[in-house]
């Protein structure tokens, strides 16, 4: 039975296993693949048994806890991973409008849970129409159109199994100042 393993922040996770899993939800890419050297038990030395079968019958070593790979630790290593790039890189702006309108259309329904004012009615119609609009607005570009643009730019060949998570969006971030500046430029 395998050690369960995971990448534990986007320093780690490379832009394919991150693509997989927030383009898809196939968080098994967060699991870090054992190394044909760590899969195969190290042949030990006859001093090494006798020290670990000492520690195991006299002292009661604990081994660490082994886990197998579920969905569920999956999902957790996911979130980790996601928690980090979220510190470093937080939401964007269309994200956070979104949870605006949210928030206004929950209170607006409680309020009329409360007083039950047929006005308040036409605010949300208003409200769900601005976060259909949100919605289906088209994004600014796929993910595979920044990559060739920063190929281009830079001219370089990016590796989306090998760049990391952090240092593709730290790229993504950077160029997207560049193009910032040059609109301004015009």
């Amino acid at each position: 039975m395998p050690i369960a393993r995971y990448f534990g922040s986007i320093d780690d996770m490379n832009l394919h296993a991150w693509r997989k899993c927030q383009e898809k939800g196939e968080y098994n890419y967060c699991r870090i693949a054992l190394k044909e050297k760590e899969a195969k038990p190290e042949k030990r030395k006859w001093w090494a048994i006798v020290v670990f079968m000492f520690s195991w019958f006299f002292v009661k070593a604990k081994e660490p806890d082994i886990f197998e790979y579920t969905e569920e630790t999956d999902m957790q290593a996911w979130l980790i991973v996601y928690d980090s790039f979220l510190k470093e890189f937080g939401i964007g702006e269309d994200y956070k409008e979104i949870l605006s309108l949210k928030k206004q259309i929950a209170m607006v329904e409680c309020d009329i849970a409360m007083g039950g004012a047929r006005a308040l009615q036409n605010k949300i119609t208003i409200l769900k129409l601005r976060l259909k609009d949100i919605m289906t607005r088209p994004s600014e570009g796929s993910l595979d159109n920044a990559i060739d643009a920063l190929e281009q730019k830079r001219k370089m060949d990016i590796d989306e199994h090998k760049i990391s998570v952090r240092k593709f969006y730290s790229l993504l971030k950077e160029y997207q100042k560049w193009v910032l500046s040059q609109r301004k430029a015009k």
